[in-house]
């Protein structure tokens, strides 16, 4: 269990920190909003998921990447402690990943929106595989849900609002083919949009940053042939920096040195099927209304020690954002919806089948006017360059 505190006095933004096991990124999130007299908080994580990295030594790196000057003077003080719990007849172990493959960390931008990472020396005996994604984005991307499509914000250039609309999805690909797709979760952080509002109780989810997890059993064949593989992961319609930082979490054959497979089905199209909508009001304002979908299907198999087990990954997603901006740019009225279903099933030789399910329903609304609206403040220094 990760426990983590953290005190700050004075004036500062909202930061960014994370912690590294070895080359593994294992936690990552943003920090309370400080104010003069003082504060400490507290949040705990999980870690046992990766727990194979804990059996050897291992260096750590983290902590909270902060600025300060003259007007912003808070210094975080940190303390992080890891706490083992033995298993024993009665409190079993639970079934976590053999192997954790850290990929390391990269910044997508709006000018180069695909990173690569590379995935070497892998087991040679994988039987499930795992894909986990620390995301988060910056600057004009910060709050994406609230940005405009280009021709929208052209129309209000005093507003200097951010373009690039309102969709956001990071797609992943293994070796060329594409891999997995996900949305992610509208954060708030201590500094967006009203940062009184997060005084003195943060929004949902911002102390630790639930990373998001693609299901690529259906590669396991091209993972275990003993080469190095490409990972790519892609922002989509990105505008400015985007955090991501990727680990494999790989099962392993405990009764066989190799496994063999191979990729059936892979039906992820490039990019969503979009539609945009624009209308022009009586009053000089724009109703923008941007959809999204996504629904994908891929397929593999491989050969284990107990025989061929077969696994199908499928997603079905919709995305809404209507905008109405008014006040010449300078007052945004945004309903969202982001909602989806991936279901991951594995038949093995006997007929027996595994289904997972995981559905997810992020719905927010954002009423905003800005007297005098500036390009939105990132965490600075970014947690990795």
């Amino acid at each position: 269990m990760l426990d983590w505190t953290t005190s700050v006095k004075g004036r500062q933004y909202d930061r960014s920190g994370s912690l590294d096991i070895g080359s593994t990124m294992v936690y990552f999130g943003t920090t309370y909003e400080p104010d003069p007299a003082g504060n400490t908080y507290h949040f705990a994580k999980d870690l046992t998921e990766y727990r194979s990295l804990l059996t050897s030594p291992q260096t750590f790196n983290g902590g909270i990447g902060n600025y300060t000057s003259s007007v912003d003077n808070g210094v975080y003080s940190q303390t992080v402690t890891l706490t083992y719990y033995q298993a024993d007849r009665a409190n079993p172990a639970p079934a976590e990943p053999d192997t954790v493959v850290g990929l390391g960390s990269q910044n997508a931008t709006g000018t180069q929106q695909t990173v690569h990472m590379t995935a070497a020396d892998l087991p040679r005996n994988i039987t499930h595989a795992y894909l986990e994604v620390y995301i988060k984005g910056n600057g004009c991307d910060e709050q994406w849900f609230t940005d405009v499509p280009n021709d929208v914000a052209a129309k209000f250039p005093a507003a200097q609002m951010c373009g690039n609309g309102p969709y956001r999805e990071v797609d992943a690909a293994i070796d060329g083919h594409a891999a997995g797709v996900t949305q992610y979760f509208p954060y708030i952080y201590t500094g967006g949009i009203v940062p009184e509002l997060w005084r003195p109780i943060p929004a949902v989810g911002t102390f630790d940053m639930a990373p998001e997890l693609l299901d690529v059993t259906p590669f396991v064949g091209d993972l275990v042939n003993g080469g190095s593989h490409d990972v790519a992961l892609t922002v989509a319609d990105a505008g400015d920096v985007w955090n991501l930082s990727a680990n494999l979490l790989l099962y392993t054959d405990h009764h066989a040195a190799t496994t063999r497979g191979a990729l059936t089905e892979d039906t992820i199209a490039p990019t969503a099927v979009m539609s945009q909508q624009e209308s022009t009001g009586a009053n000089g304002s724009v109703t923008a209304t941007v959809d999204a979908r996504r629904n994908w299907r891929t397929s593999g198999y491989v050969i284990t020690s107990a025989g061929r087990e077969t696994t199908t990954v499928t997603q079905q997603a919709s995305f809404s954002n209507a905008d109405v901006v008014t006040q010449g740019g300078f007052a945004q009225d945004v309903t969202e919806r982001d909602q989806g279903t991936n279901v991951s099933v594995t038949t093995d030789s006997r007929g027996s089948t595994q289904v997972s399910t995981h559905q997810w329903s992020y719905p927010i609304s954002v009423n905003l006017y800005d007297q005098g609206r500036t390009t939105t403040t990132s965490p600075w220094p970014p947690p990795w360059t």
